[in-house]
């Protein structure tokens, strides 16, 4: 095989799948040009081929002394740095052959392996800007979609990534493309597609354990555990170190409360590197009563990933159970500001507000759970409504005790909270007929309940009185 064929097959191994035929002559013709002026470039190519980068640096860092001004050394040097790992000198390496270069057909070809390194070291405008350049250019690799894919998704333009990978696929339908949109589906929440895309690239590449372990995940976000279960076993005999297929398996464990085990895998996911295995080994650890575990798991996670609402709420839960307030509030404040749409965070908050007699705060955050949640389940609503009842009472607001009395009774008529809300609701209304009815009622289920008897007596009072607050 001569050298020019060479040099043009390793252009397909570096992840053209179709380049532009005007790139492709342009490099054949520089290639033969520079292998009949001086050998040494040929001794290059095949170090090059052969992955030998730090020696291949070596030849080019000669080659560039006798010819500093010759583009393809400079960019092929960087293309052996960005093997290296070393994607700054990769860059500057690169920059060099964009400004050297000659032939105008050449300089897509260098944008986009200066696109890949940038996109390596959080470049993303240089990376999005380069990449998108070489692929309207017609270099329609692989690795460039899936560059330009990363770099418009870590700028927060979801939709285009998607779009960029996809068209991508239509090119070429791989299992690299189909497991990188399925990852983006899934950090969007958009588990089916996710999962669908992670089948084509196991139909596609069935050895590549990572995606098992991946579609596990998926399957435990919807609840189909045993299909969890069977892809994170299946990835983990595949390749003992499936991060993915740890976190999945832990989460299965922890799901059927075998807490154990869910701590076991959990941790090995975060010894390979998972770091949102963190949360689920504090869910574990904080259903263990392991409260100080648990803690120290939530503080990594909110130092080392983006704030989520979840994260700052089971927080909030673990500090409240360590008696901590006041910073459980802030966190479920967190948690709201994150997730404002969220009930369980404002039910929660007022607990603690209730608890820490912010009657009035804690009212108003029983009232928004209650709007943004009317079809919760009953028992949930009952205690929402009960809560909220009561405070009113407290607070002055009668009319809203006795609506949240009628509400609680609707829901647990055997209860006796909301009989003894609506008449303490009543009672401070003055109406203490029906403050009697409902309080002996409330009694009748309550029996010997001190704090019933003692509304009960206020409104017998009341009726000889006239005198609705005591």
């Amino acid at each position: 095989m001569g050298l020019t064929d060479l040099f043009i097959r390793l252009l397909g191994r570096l992840g053209f799948l179709s380049p532009a035929a005007r790139t492709v002559n342009a490099l054949k013709h520089r290639t033969l040009a520079l292998i009949h002026e001086d050998d040494l470039f040929g001794e290059a190519l095949r170090l090059f081929n052969q992955g030998d980068n730090a020696h291949c640096i070596g030849v080019f860092d000669e080659l560039i002394r006798k010819k500093p001004m010759e583009s393809v050394y400079y960019g092929l040097r960087g293309q052996s740095y960005y093997r290296l790992g070393e994607f700054q000198r990769a860059i500057t390496d690169l920059n060099d052959a964009i400004r050297l270069e000659r032939n105008g057909n050449l300089r897509p070809y260098w944008h986009n392996e200066r696109g890949l390194a940038a996109s390596k070291i959080g470049e993303l405008e240089l990376a999005g800007a380069d990449l998108s350049l070489a692929l309207d250019a017609g270099l329609t690799s692989i690795d460039s979609h899936l560059g330009l894919a990363n770099a418009c998704w870590q700028r927060g333009d979801h939709r285009r990534a998607i779009e960029v990978i996809s068209r991508a696929l239509a090119l070429d339908p791989n299992a690299l493309g189909f497991a990188g949109r399925g990852m983006m589906f899934h950090m969007l929440g958009d588990y089916k597609r996710a999962v669908d895309d992670f089948n084509k690239a196991i139909e596609l590449n069935p050895a590549e354990a990572d995606c098992y372990g991946q579609r596990a995940i998926c399957y435990a976000e919807m609840g189909q555990y045993e299909k969890a279960a069977a892809d994170a076993n299946l990835a983990i005999r595949r390749d003992s170190k499936s991060m993915h297929a740890y976190e999945a398996r832990g989460r299965v464990h922890l799901n059927v409360k075998d807490l154990d085990s869910a701590i076991a895998d959990l941790s090995s996911a975060i010894e390979l590197g998972s770091r949102q295995s963190h949360f689920f080994r504090a869910l574990a650890f904080y259903a263990k009563g392991d409260l100080g575990s648990a803690l120290t798991d939530l503080d990594q996670v909110i130092d080392v990933l983006p704030p989520e609402a979840a994260v700052f709420a089971l927080r909030g839960n673990v500090l409240e159970s360590q008696g901590d307030k006041e910073i459980a509030i802030a966190d479920f404040s967190k948690a709201i500001e994150l997730e404002p749409h969220n009930p369980d965070h404002y039910a929660s908050r007022a607990r603690l507000l209730r608890e820490t007699h912010e009657s009035r705060r804690a009212i108003d955050d029983f009232s928004e759970a209650i709007r943004l949640a009317p079809h919760a389940a009953a028992s949930v609503l009952h205690e929402w409504h009960k809560s909220r009842g009561f405070l009113s009472a407290w607070e002055g607001n009668p009319d809203q005790a006795v609506a949240d009395g009628d509400a609680a009774i609707r829901l647990a008529p055997r209860d006796g909270w909301g009989y003894m809300i609506r008449g303490m609701g009543y009672r401070r209304k003055g109406r203490f007929d029906r403050a009697i009815t409902d309080l002996s009622q409330a009694l009748k289920l309550f029996p010997n309940d001190t704090g019933v008897e003692h509304e009960l007596l206020l409104a017998q009072r009341g009726v000889k009185t006239n005198l609705s607050f005591e």
